[in-house]
């Protein structure tokens, strides 16, 4: 099989896979963890990303690496929601479910003006994950797995307690905006797990918050990288496998206890 699957109705060889979606999947966390996903046979990612032509790019590099897994593109702009809706219809057309949901996208926004800022880093980091996921819930209420997932990708500078730690080892670091809309992401995956857990259809699906910590991404810009690197962020890789775990169900014990880090967990 062709590892980038071009558009198709229905294709009855997806019935024994798990479709993954992730946000923001042509770069850094992204990238990574559907790279992990493909070395599986049994995952198909569909990688959503704002740009085709970035996204038909990244699928071209993994192609070369000519792993067993599959996967396919998708152009989503999460912050618009007419690419939302066209974005759902086309995974409804093409795949009938999506059995794991990984909002990944995100910024840290550096606007001229506090309320530019604001507005900007919470339209991406808080909303469109909340749109997104529940524009996609039909889907995964018809996933076929017997416990659909879905993950939120935070940080542990939105930890409320850690915020008020003098020895937490980011303590210092400023970025309100960002800290404040990390926290609504947390609070958002736990109403979703009080939600679901009373909605018939939806009371399957697991939610899950994921911390990768300093990691090197493009979240600030692709200036942003080389800045990360330089300061000694971890490498991508890692936090891909971790979200590979989480969604095969191996970090489930840590999943009730807060922010599932990359080798435990982190609180609120």
């Amino acid at each position: 099989m062709d590892k980038i699957l071009h558009p198709f109705k229905h294709n009855k060889s997806m019935d024994t896979k798990t479709i993954v979606l992730i946000t923001g999947a042509n770069s850094g966390i992204g990238y990574a963890a559907t790279e992990k996903f493909i070395k599986n046979k049994d995952f198909h990612v569909i990688m959503a990303c704002r740009s085709t032509d970035k996204a038909q790019a990244a699928l071209k590099q993994l192609e070369s690496k000519k792993e067993p897994g599959s996967m396919s593109p998708l152009q989503l702009d999460i912050t618009s929601q007419d690419s939302i809706d066209n974005a759902v219809k086309h995974v409804t057309d093409h795949f009938g479910r999506v059995d794991v949901l990984i909002n990944n996208a995100g910024i840290i926004a550096f606007e001229s003006t506090l309320i530019e800022n604001l507005r900007k880093t919470f339209e991406t980091n808080i909303f469109a994950p909340m749109l997104i996921t529940y524009a996609f819930l039909p889907l995964l209420e018809a996933s076929k797995a017997a416990t659909p997932r879905l993950v939120y990708v935070s940080s542990d500078l939105g930890s409320v307690t850690l915020r008020r730690d003098p020895s937490y080892q980011h303590y210092k670091v400023p970025s309100t905006p960002y800290r404040m809309s990390k926290a609504s992401l947390d609070m958002l995956a736990a109403c979703n797990e009080e939600e679901f857990a009373r909605t018939k259809g939806a009371e399957r699906i697991k939610v899950y918050v994921f911390n990768p910590g300093y990691t090197v991404s493009n979240l600030s810009g692709p200036e942003g990288v080389e800045i990360r690197k330089s300061r000694g962020a971890a490498s991508p890789e890692d936090s891909g496998v971790a979200l590979v775990d989480i969604s095969m169900g191996k970090r489930d014990a840590d999943q009730e206890k807060g922010m599932i880090n990359k080798k435990g967990w982190y609180p609120w």
